[in-house]
């Protein structure tokens, strides 16, 4: 019956913005590729940078975010990597501490 009444297979978002007519967004390049597990120069500078900034106690997100000049979703994502490196520790309130990775 759907068929009948003129519906359509959608397989992409594109599906449905050529349905509706709508510009669609011009495609974006694909970031280089590296070797899973390896970070990016900038990543791994950026994450040795606000360890740097952490130190060895208890920063807040807001006090970091305004050491580095970065903003709170950025650093939120360095933040997690180092967490799950094991070289920071996420503790109550939203305060993050350096801790020795042995």
């Amino acid at each position: 019956r759907l068929i009948r009444d003129g519906a359509k297979l959608v397989e992409t978002a594109q599906d449905i913005l050529e349905e509706l007519r709508w510009p669609t967004p011009a495609p974006t390049p694909a970031p280089a590729l590296r070797a899973a597990g390896t970070p990016a120069a900038s990543e791994t500078d950026a994450n040795t940078a606000i360890l740097a900034l952490i130190g060895y106690d208890p920063c807040g997100l807001d006090e970091l975010a305004s050491r580095s000049g970065l903003t709170a979703e950025a650093l939120s994502v360095i933040l997690l990597h180092l967490e799950l490196e094991g070289r920071i520790a996420s503790l109550p309130g939203g305060r993050y501490q350096r801790i020795d990775s042995k």
